[in-house]
């Protein structure tokens, strides 16, 4: 990420100010890196581009950091304050107020407050903390995408540079004081363990949850400070002869394109691969002392490119997220439109903002002007203190999330959660208004209204405090919900990931009188006989084959008449055993089989009811100027395979099975497969996945239908 890269100029070869193209050139290949994986997915390991501006920046503020002290026996907060503020804050604002009043201007108001909240993170530089409090996972995006998510960066690296002045400060006034001579190696040896010790915590910390580890301070300080130790180290190599250079500026390269290239979503990041670019950078930087450059790096246009990267690096991913929003029907145009605007924003934004304002007289005198070094002391302590404050409160706060109280209103919901509405009667009558839907070009009045669909619409069951979907790392009892007379003639039982969770609307609807409902739900965590994985963390494996252990145990003990399992489509898609294809199409089939297996011996009915096939998004589809066809899907293969490997799990059963399998694709999608966001005036889901409450309790009748629970009498 190019923030603190800028203009500044270094000379590795003397501790005088100098300028390094390929430095520059080599800011414009990381860039190009980043836009690129954003704006086509390809490279699969394109942003591998933030680790490169991470070395060059620890190598490029470090060595500002060692002339001036060299020059004047001190480093001054106030002059390194008032440059970062001058070289990040002007651009870096005028992107954040033009992404919120765009957001306001073309997206759904609930889209819209989220994008508030977190570009207030952003412009706080604490970025990186929010969106791990929000559960964002970067590489694996499963939801809308924040237009401002590529700040968690710039988060990183000013939450470095607010502790970084005063460590080498420390290290130098300590070494001057204690070594006459060798202060050069116990300054190399203090930084080597703090890049070691943070390398290690990368890896372990990937190892363990890689969600909360991308971005993670901690996890990434041993990239920032394997530049500053090239900084100081790299004046021993003034002896490097030229070709020696060149071969390792090509080499570094060739390294960088390969890590791009072979580096994926599923690969283990930052711990260890990162050290594929940091070392790639390295070798860049190395390469370079002894020449001048190489010519891939140091040509105009790439410097061009280099000197605009801050610019482009923060212009690029809005430009990106809103053309996608706004054209979704014509992705070549989107492309197209997407590179215009980016560069177009960005040469501006470099030539109208960053340059005068760096080159003004701003902050020069006031914060740039000599001040008492105790004051300067206190004041980078008073920093260090707000943005650490701000970090703890990210961290330990609640998840902030756009409005969910206004929009969970729109709902109309009565004292025992269940939906009043106008339901189906059968699923003859839902399949006419699935096809009208399906076709429609133009939005009806939805109820809840179109500017209402988000998060907030999910049932109350789906909630993680009141409800009775667990999270699999949560101690204790698990949450249940219960719906119906305790004594009961009949009891069912759902159980599942939270895909099973938010039928329960449409099954208590469906219940009569004098049947219990109870549901146990775990968040990705279906009830199924194989382990999963989430992100490639083994703690969280662990923990969800413990609770579909305690899923098993409950039903056990509670003796449903009927128990129904339903589980999210991705589920498929996240083996253990790394299965995909039709590999994972097998395995779900033999899997599926061993739980109905397992559950026809504690119930006398089991019902396998499948997951609705995914949609758009509707916080992401729906925009100012969108037609209802935006937010109109095709069921996908993957979705064909998972429900086909249920359904031949459960035809293989014996015929005095009580198991059953039930296809719901029907209910949201036309004969051809066409999936509309809403059916009548319906909203079906608030995500990719979930059904809102108001449409689960209107499929009442059709569940019961389903069910063929008139048919089937009580148990006395």
């Amino acid at each position: 990420m190019p923030s603190a890269l800028g203009n500044e100029r270094v000379d590795t070869k003397t501790p005088r100010k100098g300028f390094r193209a390929d430095i520059e050139g080599l800011r414009a290949f990381a860039v190009i890196l980043v836009v690129l994986d954003h704006l086509f997915r390809w490279p699969t390991g394109g942003f591998i581009g933030v680790d490169v501006f991470y070395v060059l920046s620890g190598f490029l503020i470090t060595g500002i950091l060692l002339r001036e002290h060299a020059s004047s026996g001190w480093i001054s907060f106030s002059a390194f304050y008032a440059r970062r503020v001058k070289r990040i804050l002007p651009a870096a604002v005028t992107v954040l107020v033009v992404t919120v009043v765009a957001s306001y201007l073309l997206l759904q108001r609930a889209r819209a407050d989220q994008i508030l909240v977190d570009a207030f993170s952003a412009l706080t530089f604490t970025a990186n903390w929010h969106f791990i409090r929000t559960g964002t996972d970067y590489l694996q995006a499963d939801g809308p995408v924040s237009p401002v998510q590529h700040y968690w960066s710039l988060s990183v690296e000013e939450q470095f540079y607010v502790v970084w002045p005063a460590l080498m400060l420390l290290l130098l006034a300590l070494a001057a004081r204690w070594l006459t001579t060798r202060r050069t190696p116990m300054i190399l040896a203090v930084i080597a363990a703090v890049t070691v010790l943070s390398l290690a915590w990368s890896v372990w910390s990937t190892a363990q949850n890689p969600t909360e580890a991308y971005f993670d301070t901690f996890g990434r300080v041993w990239e920032l400070s394997a530049g500053a130790l090239l900084a100081i180290a790299l004046p021993f190599l003034r002896s490097m002869t030229p070709r020696l250079g060149t071969v390792l500026s090509w080499f570094g390269l060739i390294a960088l394109v390969a890590g791009a290239l072979l580096i994926t979503t599923s690969t283990p990041f930052p711990g260890p691969w990162a050290l594929v670019p940091v070392l790639a950078t390295i070798l860049i930087i190395i390469g370079g002392t002894g020449t001048p450059g190489i010519i891939a790096l140091t040509n105009r246009p790439t410097r061009y490119i280099g000197r605009i990267s801050y610019s482009l690096y923060l212009w690029h991913f809005p430009v990106i997220i809103f053309t996608e929003a706004l054209l979704p029907t014509a992705p070549v145009a989107a492309v197209v439109v997407s590179l215009v605007a980016m560069f177009v924003l960005s040469a501006l934004s470099y030539h109208l903002v960053e340059r005068p304002v760096m080159a003004s007289s701003w902050l020069r005198h006031r914060l740039g002007a000599p001040v008492r070094r105790r004051r300067q002391l206190v004041g980078a302590a008073v920093v260090a203190l707000v943005v650490v404050g701000l970090s703890a409160a990210q961290v330990k706060g609640p998840a902030v999330v756009a409005d969910g109280p206004r929009l969970r209103a729109a709902l109309h919901l009565d004292q025992t959660g269940a939906v009043s509405h106008d339901a189906w009667n059968s699923a003859a009558e839902l399949a006419a208004d699935v096809h009208t839907a399906a076709s429609a070009t133009e939005w009806p009045t939805l109820s809840p209204a179109l500017g209402d669909i988000g998060t907030g619409l999910a049932a109350p069951q789906m909630d993680e405090q009141s409800g009775c979907r667990n999270e699999v790392q949560a101690r204790g009892k698990p949450s249940v919900c219960t719906s119906g007379p305790a004594d009961a003639d009949r009891v069912v039982l759902v159980l599942g990931d939270s895909i099973a969770v938010s039928w329960l609307p449409g099954i208590q609807a469906a219940a009569d009188a004098d049947t219990r409902v109870v549901g146990l739900g775990y968040a990705s965590c279906p009830l199924i006989d194989a382990l999963l994985d989430d992100g490639g963390s083994a703690s969280w494996t662990t923990a969800c084959a413990a609770a579909n252990q305690q899923m098993l145990d409950y039903a056990a003990e509670l003796q449903p008449d009927e128990i129904i399992v339903s589980s999210s489509g991705s589920a498929m898609n996240r083996l253990a055993s790394g299965a995909s294809g039709d590999d994972a199409g097998r395995e779900w089939e033999a899997a599926t089989l061993s739980t109905a297996r397992t559950l026809d011996r504690l119930a006398p009915a089991v019902t396998f009811l499948t997951n609705t096939p995914a949609g758009a998004d509707p916080i992401e589809c729906i925009t100012a100027v969108a037609s209802p066809q935006a937010c109109t899907v095709t069921i996908s293969d993957s979705w064909r395979m998972k429900a086909t490997a249920e359904r031949q799990a459960v035809e293989s059963l014996p015929s005095d099975a009580g198991v059953r399998f039930v296809d719901s694709s029907a209910w949201v999608c036309d004969d051809d497969g066409t999936c509309p966001l809403f059916v009548g005036t319906t909203p079906v889901r608030f995500d990719y996945f979930h059904l809102t409450a108001q449409f689960s309790g209107a499929l009442g009748p059709v569940l019961r239908e389903a069910f063929r629970w008139d048919a089937v009498p009580a148990t006395p």
